[in-house]
Parts: C-alpha cells; sequence; structure tokens
C-alpha cells in the first residue's frame, strides 16, 4: 500500500530510495537506520524527497510512531538549514529600513529648511529689507 503512494526516484535520489525501501521492508524499528537515511538525504539535499517517501507511510498508517519522528527530524533539520538565509533575509530587510529611514528623514529636514527660507524671505519682504 505504501509503495503504491511513491513517487518514482530521479537519478541521483535513486540510492536513496533503495536505503528507504530497505528499511521500510527490514529495518524500520532501528532507530539508527532513520537517522543515517535522514542524514543521508541532508547531504544529498534531499530532504523533501525522503519526507515524501515518511509521508506516504503517514498516509497508510495516521499516526505511526517512526514516521512522525523522522517527519518532526526533517523539519528541524530543513529549518536549521534555512536559518542563515533568513538571517541574511532579515538583516537585508533592516538595511532596508535604514535606507528608508534616512531618505524620509532628509526629506523632513529639507522641507523644513525650505519652508524656513520662505517665511523669512517672505518677512523680509514685508519689511522691506528685500525689494
Amino acid at each position: 500500500m505504501v509503495a503504491a503512494k511513491l513517487v518514482a526516484p530521479s537519478e541521483s535520489q535513486t540510492t536513496l530510495a533503495e536505503r528507504f525501501d530497505v528499511l521500510l521492508r527490514d529495518k524500520w524499528h532501528s532507530e539508527a537506520d532513520h537517522k543515517a537515511l535522514l542524514k543521508a538525504a541532508a547531504a544529498a539535499g534531499d530532504l523533501a524527497f525522503v519526507g515524501a517517501r515518511y509521508r506516504a507511510v503517514l498516509d497508510v498508517v495516521r499516526d505511526e510512531p517512526r514516521a512522525r519522528a523522522a517527519q518532526n527530524e526533517l523539519i528541524t533539520m530543513a529549518m536549521a538549514t534555512m536559518k542563515p538565509e533568513a538571517s541574511s533575509a532579515d538583516a537585508d530587510s533592516g538595511r532596508n529600513v535604514k535606507l528608508v529611514a534616512a531618505v524620509v528623514l532628509a526629506l523632513v529636514i529639507g522641507s523644513g529648511v525650505f519652508l524656513v527660507g520662505r517665511m523669512m524671505m517672505s518677512s523680509f519682504s514685508k519689511l522691506g529689507a528685500i525689494e
């Protein structure tokens, strides 16, 4: 039943698919083998592929503890690989906010200086100092 839900692997995913098949057939209760598969998937950059395999197991057996634990571990691993990118995006976002704030502040100060200058020119004009 699980095999019917599995997507065919690409060439680069064949080794991971074979390891998962062995795990499913013979070593499902071996936590060490699950962890080794997850590490191999992370190293290959195929966490999503292995995650889909565990999802297929959960589709057949809803609360299968090993598949659920593996999925949680996969999510943790995926988040860990995304963290540096998120930090970089946050830093870029912070720089953009500072830049926008500086531009707005410059416009406000420039407008204030212009208005004060116009008021002074108007006052001097009324006094007859400037013709």
